[in-house]
């Protein structure tokens, strides 16, 4: 089953929705490593926080330099096998 992602901007950066066959604690994990900095694209981002649950998770991106656009990119390019 593919997962429906839906990313947006807001007023203080992006805002990423998850439905599908997408485990919390996968994406909480994946925004753990992201918060390290393991990624590259990831350097922008000053808070990252996830809510929800499994099967319907929300990641919320502050930034001043991120937008939807952006993230999208970064995650048709990544390589963690997150399930997006």
């Amino acid at each position: 089953m593919m997962n429906d992602v839906k990313i947006s901007n807001t007023k203080k950066g992006v805002d990423i929705n998850i439905n599908g066959n997408i485990k919390f604690k996968d994406v909480e994990t994946l925004t753990n490593n992201c918060s390290e900095g393991s990624y590259d694209c990831c350097a922008d981002i000053k808070n990252i926080s996830v809510s929800g649950e499994d099967g319907n998770v929300n990641i919320h991106l502050t930034s001043d330099k991120l937008d939807a656009k952006g993230v999208e990119d970064c995650m048709s390019n990544c390589d963690c096998d997150c399930g997006f």
